[in-house]
């Protein structure tokens, strides 16, 4: 089957096409009641937060805009994991406009934590000061440029790092920070299964980044540490540095 067919196939459903093709049925989706009671609850948590109006702001302009911030069922994993009293240092490689990064430094001002955020592109660094400010975060350092460059010359351990940006560069950024991880750190790569085209079927023009993304996925499952691949938003992928490791 040529790969235009595939894809045909992935869009409309083809329930028995996706089977012949993997040799394994597929499990159903979730019942849409089941999604629409999940992103109730989930509404009505992130109401409470701090900053709520805020984060509603910073949604509205991603959609309008098309800036890449996580999904709110990442969101709330990411909050929940931040909010662990073990987590004080987090680096964020990946600002954007800060969405993220209010969840984050929100979660961990009250214990004294740290936020330090990494982004490149300079009009996004700017919006992501200003939210910043607007909230009263000034737990936040904001470094503005190639992360890659950066990192080497931060001098902090951290507890958790959170890596949301050029998909193509996760296998670098991921080298580049894990020696700023303490044993028995997590590292929180977002949207690491690129579209699901890791998963082998994709557009010409991502086979790269797509058979790049595949390989580092290969990569930390047969690494020394603890990892897990989870199937929500566009793919979370968990790494837990075991001691010992450098």
């Amino acid at each position: 089957m040529k790969e235009t067919e595939i894809l045909k196939t992935m869009e409309t459903g083809d329930e028995k096409t996706r089977e012949d093709r993997t040799g394994i049925e597929e499990k159903p989706q979730l019942p849409a009641i089941v999604h629409d009671y999940l992103a109730g609850r989930i509404r009505k948590r992130a109401d409470k937060y701090a900053f709520a109006a805020m984060l509603k702001r910073l949604e509205g302009e991603a959609r309008e805009r098309g800036i890449p911030i996580v999904s709110p069922e990442v969101r709330e994993y990411l909050r929940f994991i931040a909010e662990n009293p073990q987590i004080r240092h987090v680096l964020e490689i990946g600002t954007a406009t800060g969405y993220s990064g209010i969840v984050l430094a929100d979660a961990i001002r009250r214990r004294g934590g740290e936020l330090v955020t990494i982004e490149k592109d300079g009009g996004r660094a700017r919006e992501a000061a200003t939210n910043f400010a607007a909230c009263g975060l000034d737990n936040v350092r904001l470094l503005h440029g190639d992360a890659l460059e950066w990192i080497p010359a931060l001098t902090e351990t951290f507890d958790l790092i959170f890596i949301d940006a050029a998909k193509g560069r996760y296998p670098d950024f991921y080298a580049a920070a894990y020696g700023k991880l303490r044993a028995g750190g997590l590292v929180f790569i977002d949207n690491i299964l690129f579209r699901g085209y890791v998963c082998g079927v994709f557009p010409g023009r991502y086979k790269t980044i797509a058979r790049r993304m595949g390989a580092f996925i290969d990569a930390l499952y047969e690494g020394e540490d603890d990892f897990a691949l989870l199937p929500f938003g566009d793919g979370v992928g968990l790494v837990r540095k075991r001691d010992g490791t450098s």
